[in-house]
């Protein structure tokens, strides 16, 4: 049988209670009463919430980046493997729809990517999708590919439809919804003037 370790059950609970409450509202006391552990337990496992809140976002990027971009990667043309990646992450929200959400809250926050080190973390994580986009636009596509995951994180919004932690997404609706909405989007992000 497997057991969560503390620092496992710290982390599910504070990603349960900012899905819920959100980023800000949440203190690290509710998330501790929600673990089972005392305050000073969490605090021997993490600095504070910042960090505790960091470490949450990185575990939710790295699934997301498993679910939704790995599996896409190697498809040719663009189209069809943003396309694909569109359709991950539907399903990532399914799956792990709170960590979605987490994600949803998290980016929203104004203190969320304040520190520079979380920024090179993210960055790391997501190399394999800025690669996929490095052969199609060159140097810029590094500061395009945080772009693009902020808009894929909250472009799926008027898709979802929430019944106790469950989404009903139908084909058509989804199909629809890409080629009416995200990939005009995607292509224009990739117009941008940005330089590296």
């Amino acid at each position: 049988m497997y057991h969560l370790t503390i620092s496992q059950k710290i982390k599910n609970a504070a990603i349960t209670l900012v899905s819920e409450s959100g980023f800000e509202v949440v203190s690290l006391e509710q998330i501790a009463k929600k673990a089972g552990v005392s305050r000073n337990m969490l605090n021997s496992h993490f600095r504070d919430k910042e960090e505790l809140l960091s470490l949450c976002c990185l575990l939710c990027v790295n699934r997301l980046v498993r679910v939704a971009f790995l599996p896409s990667i190697n498809f040719v043309p663009l189209h069809r493997g943003i396309k694909e990646m569109w359709f991950n992450y539907i399903r990532f929200q399914q799956e792990y729809y709170q960590e979605a959400i987490f994600l949803q809250q998290f980016f929203k926050s104004p203190s969320c990517i304040s520190s520079g080190n979380l920024k090179q973390e993210i960055i790391g994580v997501l190399n394999p999708f800025i690669g996929y986009l490095i052969k199609y636009d060159g140097s810029t596509a590094r500061v395009k590919g945080i772009i693009i995951l902020s808009f894929l994180i909250n472009s799926t919004r008027s898709l979802r439809k929430r019944s106790t932690h469950e989404i009903s997404l139908r084909a058509d609706t989804v199909q629809m919804q890409f080629g009416q909405h995200f990939w005009p989007e995607f292509e224009r992000i990739m117009k941008l003037p940005i330089t590296a």
